[in-house]
């Protein structure tokens, strides 16, 4: 989960448009772990912490399960497709 934290020393970390002069980027994982299991969060959740690091200009990529055949789970399809219909944020200085 995000917990505002950075892992190397704990410390919290606001989440702004620029750390260090660089774009926020943040890698999660939908399911148990890293392209396997079930969604882990709720859609609402997905799309609130979507729409809030896109709110302050960052960039989220979310990894999700994907079948040899190429094909996504629809509970995951379910939860990108809500993310895509999401309205662009305002950005927040």
């Amino acid at each position: 989960s995000f917990s505002g934290r950075r892992p190397i020393d704990g410390k919290g970390f606001n989440l702004s448009e620029r750390i260090g002069g660089k774009q926020v980027h943040f890698l999660g994982f939908l399911g148990d772990w890293w392209g396997q299991g079930t969604p882990r969060f709720p859609t609402d959740l997905v799309t609130g912490y979507t729409q809030h690091v896109r709110s302050r200009s960052g960039a989220i990529s979310w990894d999700v399960p994907v079948s040899l055949t190429g094909e996504i789970p629809e509970a995951f399809m379910s939860q990108l497709a809500a993310i895509g219909r999401q309205p662009l944020p305002e950005v927040r200085p």
